[in-house]
């Protein structure tokens, strides 16, 4: 068979028989699986394989007290593992349009960071306050 991380498709099946399997053997309801976490646990790379993922399920059917699996039953170093994946964001190749979206969520994040003092911002960003002005203009961005 070919590892779990090759077969994400297959990750919901094995969770809802784990789920079933764990929550009978522990005199528990099945709990409802949050389709947050259902994304975390495929998104994960599955070093341990099925083996893993079964451990995992049976953890969070230990360690949970609701009747719904939220990320915070899950261990820290899958939702670790999550989070840094979700940082990361694929950028179109077209390398105009690139530069134009990281531009933008820059900008943003200066003027949040500056709560929208400008010439603290083009520092931030370490271009002239100009520079700034004309791509607030240029890409419509809204300052409060």
């Amino acid at each position: 068979l070919p590892p779990l991380r090759e077969r994400k498709e297959d990750i919901p099946l094995f969770v809802n028989h784990f789920l079933n399997e764990f929550a009978k053997k522990n005199s528990k309801a099945v709990p409802i699986i949050h389709s947050e976490v259902m994304n975390i646990l495929k998104e994960y790379e599955w070093k341990g394989n099925i083996r893993e993922l079964k451990n995992i399920i049976e953890h969070i059917i230990v360690v949970n007290k609701e009747d719904i699996i939220s990320r915070s039953s899950m261990p820290e170093y899958i939702q670790k593992q999550a989070k840094n994946k979700r940082n990361y964001k694929e950028y179109p190749l077209d390398l105009m349009e690139a530069i134009k979206i990281l531009e933008i969520e820059n900008i943003k994040k200066a003027l949040e960071a500056t709560d929208n003092n400008k010439s603290r911002a083009a520092k931030l960003l370490n271009i002239p306050r100009g520079t700034l002005y004309y791509k607030i203009d240029q890409y419509k961005i809204k300052c409060q």
